[in-house]
């Protein structure tokens, strides 16, 4: 599915979002194991994320159609 994400332009990046004022960014290695995380609270970030947050939630196909 990552290559709908992309033509949605979504971010390649993982990331939490927290009552829309932080964001959580996760960073992962070449092997996707998870080995850090990044709090933004800049908020022109945090309404981009929250932005395709929608847009991926707009696009969402469920588990059981996937």
């Amino acid at each position: 599915m990552r290559r709908r994400a992309d033509e949605l332009a979504l971010p390649g990046e993982d990331f939490w979002l927290f009552d829309s004022r932080v964001v959580a960014l996760l960073h992962h290695d070449d092997d996707d194991v998870m080995t850090g995380v990044e709090l933004v609270t800049n908020p022109v970030e945090v309404l981009r994320d929250a932005q395709a947050r929608e847009a991926a939630w707009h696009h969402a196909i469920p588990y059981d159609k996937a």
